[in-house]
Order: structure tokens, then sequence, then C-alpha cells
């Protein structure tokens, strides 16, 4: 069984819930789904990255993403779970800059 764990972004840019949640995925491979619900306004020209900090502060960062339906979706990897603790999870939505170069837009915590 695949749990999600889900955020919404409104319009205004706020996500909810903040409050920590439990992904119950310890040794688990890809047991867990982050979903980030985007509003429309963030649905055209940008390009969508998960940013990782595991308990010992070393980050990780996927591969480019891609809404479908509005929706970022990603399975949490094992590596992801292997070391305890709590775990910082971001999205991070770029844009191609005229010099064509990616500019960091939103970063929003989940």
């Amino acid at each position: 069984m695949i749990r999600n764990i889900e955020w919404n972004i409104s319009d205004e840019m706020k996500v909810t819930p903040t409050s920590i949640m439990d992904a119950g995925v310890q040794g688990d491979h890809n047991a867990t789904k982050i979903v980030f619900h985007l509003p429309a306004n963030l649905l055209l020209d940008y390009k969508y990255h998960i940013q990782f900090e595991n308990a010992e502060g070393e980050w990780d960062t996927t591969e480019e993403l891609f809404q479908d339906d509005g929706d970022i979706e990603y399975l949490i990897p094992l590596a992801w779970t292997q070391i305890g603790g709590k775990a910082t999870i971001r999205l991070v939505a770029t844009k191609d800059t005229e010099d064509e170069n990616e500019e960091n837009v939103y970063s929003f915590p989940g």
C-alpha cells in the first residue's frame, strides 16, 4: 500500500497543511508518495523539482518533475528514508530567464 502525503498550494502561494506529517516509510522502498496540488497560476512555464534534507543535514534534489492535472507527485526513494528522524521536503518552481538561466521563483515547504 502506498501512503500519500499531500499539500495544497493556494492562489496566494500559501501551503497547507503546515504541521509536521508522518510518512511512515522507514524500510519500505517507495511506500510513500508526496503530492503537491498546484494553483492555476503555477501551471505554465515552470520547471519543478523536489529538494530533500535528511536528519544529518544532507541535501538531495530530484530530476525535473512534470505536473499532471495540476499535481506534482513523487515516490520517496528508500535512500531518503534510511536516515531516521525528521526530514525537510520542499517543492521548488523555477523559470527560464531571457538569458537562458534558471531562476528560483518559488520554494514551498512540505
